[in-house]
């Protein structure tokens, strides 16, 4: 697969109706609070990394598809709700590195790893996660692509 380029986006799934509330709306509306904060559950600890997805290199069809596989495995969801899209010239700012990480059920896995120092804990971790919430777009599953 080509290499990562930085006009391209990032899709992070958002599953719950109240992430997707917090979510849709402009993005200096938008705060770091409980609900956007489980957007990035998986970001804290020593090997923290933002798991996404190659958002320009897939059809609205196939995100829905997958993100709803995905979603059975999230206690209470009724389906992807939308996606969080992170331009990749963001994601790669501040010392972060977006790398592609191709696995056997997702060729479009990508990951944005966080600075080490910033990686230790939640609060460390929380600059980016701002970072993310005002730099990004929200995308509504009923929506097309771009």
């Amino acid at each position: 697969m080509e290499a990562i380029r930085e006009d391209e986006g990032l899709w992070r799934d958002v599953y719950r109706e109240r992430q997707k509330r917090a979510l849709d709306r402009p993005i200096e509306q938008r705060v770091v609070s409980r609900t956007t904060k489980a957007v990035f559950g998986s970001t804290q600890g020593p090997d923290a990394r933002v798991s996404t997805n190659l958002y320009d290199r897939v059809s609205l069809a196939y995100a829905t598809a997958q993100g709803d596989l995905r979603a059975e495995n999230v206690e209470g969801s009724h389906g992807v709700q939308g996606w969080l899209v992170i331009p990749v010239r963001e994601a790669s700012r501040n010392r972060r590195r977006v790398r592609h990480s191709r696995r056997d059920d997702n060729p479009y896995h990508a990951e944005i790893l966080l600075p080490d120092e910033h990686a230790q804990n939640w609060e460390d971790a929380e600059v980016h996660l701002r970072a993310f919430l005002t730099t990004s777009t929200w995308q509504d599953r009923f929506s097309p692509l771009p």
